[in-house]
Parts: structure tokens; C-alpha cells; sequence
């Protein structure tokens, strides 16, 4: 027999575990995400007889004026697998999401295989990326780390119409994972990973990315980043089901 509901505070340490298991994650991302981003009123489990056999966790942002729920960190632990939880912790979390006013939930797949199920489970597949090498440029940007609150409020007013907005625990969980930025006509957020550098997001007021990106690297003294960036050609990124 099983059970869904919510996690409690003191399974935090499963909780560790089961994720280290199923995406090989290491105790500097594990305690950036439980000790800023992690909530029980925001996280479902499938209780196996008391041992937690699958789990996922959700953070809220805005898209186009209405409410989203973000569903993070879907996994099953081995011995479960193939015995539906994440398709039922998943249908349990779009109820409470709706139930909560959100208007639909969008997700990131891990990969092709992840992506066909959630289609067959009704999402589509939304927001196109590209990702471009950019090296470091001559001329140092201004650049300065700002604190999540700030970045959010810079990020609020550079972001394309229909950007999705983020805010508050998500953008703190952001900042653990990286630096928060704000620069000379941009805003942008970068982590650095066994001596690799991502860019992953740069906002502008119309300027050149690629040349406020480079300039951005000049100033941190980072040889090359990878460049992410939201394009109507890019591959697509993320699903949603409204």
C-alpha cells in the first residue's frame, strides 16, 4: 500500500538521499535547494509502508499574468521505478497547483524519454533556448552582484513580454547556486561548476547579448561561458500544461 502527502522536516535527510540517487547531485547543490528552496507545503512524496519511494517539489512564478506552478526534482527511488508514483505524485500536484489559483504547470524533462511521457501526460513543449560559447571580450562591462531582491526587481523590467517571472525563494535559490548580476543595460545570473562557467540567463534593454555577455566575462576575469538564451528558433526548453 501506498500513500501521497506531504514530506515533514525531519525526512529532509531521505529526501538528500533519494535525489543523490537519481541525479548524482553533490551536498553543495543538495544544501543550496533544502535549506533555501525546499518546503513541505511545497513538496509531495509516494509513501511506500513509511519509506519515501518517490518525490517531487514545486516552487510559483508568473507567466503572462497568471500564476504557475514550477515542478522540480521529480524522482523515483530504483527499486520503485516503473510503478507509476511519478505519474501519480504528478496528477496529485496539478490538482493542488489549480486548487492554489495556478493557471497551469511547467516543468524542464531531463531527457527525450522524459519528455514523451510528460507529452503523453498532456504537456507541450514551450519556452525555445539556444546556447552559444562566448569568449571573453577586450573591454570590461560594469558589472556589480546584487542581492535576490534587487536582481528581481531589475529582472522585472527587462524581461521580454512573455517572460516568466520569478521572485523570492526562486531567485534566493538561484543566488546559492551562483552570483546574481547587474550590469550596464543588462541583468544576469551565472554559475560556475568544475571550471565551467554558464550564463544562464541575461536580460537586456535591447542591447547586444553577445557583447554584453562578453563584456561580462572581461570584468569577471572568466576566459568563456556558456550563453543561454530564451529565441523563438532556439530548441525547445521547457513543457507546460495548462
Amino acid at each position: 500500500m501506498f500513500k501521497l502527502r506531504n514530506p515533514v522536516w525531519r525526512e529532509v535527510p531521505a529526501l538528500r538521499g533519494l535525489w543523490k540517487e537519481a541525479f548524482g547531485d553533490g551536498d553543495a547543490f543538495l544544501d543550496a535547494f533544502f535549506y533555501t528552496a525546499f518546503a513541505p507545503e511545497r513538496s509531495l512524496v509516494a509513501d511506500v509502508e513509511g519509506e519515501i519511494a518517490a518525490a517531487l517539489f514545486w516552487f510559483f512564478c508568473e507567466y503572462a499574468g497568471g500564476r504557475l506552478g514550477y515542478l522540480y526534482g521529480i524522482c523515483t527511488r530504483a527499486g520503485y521505478r516503473g510503478r507509476g508514483f511519478c505519474r501519480k505524485l504528478m496528477a496529485a500536484a496539478e490538482k493542488t497547483l489549480v486548487a492554489q489559483g495556478c493557471a497551469g504547470v511547467i516543468l524542464v524533462p531531463g531527457n527525450e524519454a522524459l519528455a514523451s511521457m510528460y507529452a503523453a501526460m498532456g504537456y507541450v513543449s514551450c519556452c525555445p533556448m539556444v546556447e552559444r560559447r562566448i569568449y571573453a571580450g577586450q573591454t570590461p562591462l560594469f558589472v556589480e552582484p546584487v542581492s535576490p531582491e534587487a536582481y528581481g526587481a531589475l529582472r522585472k523590467n527587462l524581461l521580454p513580454m512573455y517572460g516568466v517571472r520569478q521572485e523570492g525563494i526562486n531567485l534566493a535559490f538561484q543566488a546559492r547556486l551562483g552570483r546574481l548580476y547587474r550590469g550596464t543595460h543588462c541583468v544576469f545570473a551565472i554559475e560556475r561548476t568544475g571550471g565551467k562557467a554558464v550564463l544562464k540567463e541575461l536580460l537586456t534593454d535591447g542591447a547586444n547579448p553577445e557583447a554584453l555577455a562578453a563584456g561580462a566575462l572581461a570584468a569577471l576575469q572568466i576566459d568563456s561561458a556558456t550563453l543561454r538564451r530564451a529565441e523563438i528558433n532556439g530548441k525547445m526548453f521547457a513543457m507546460f500544461k495548462p
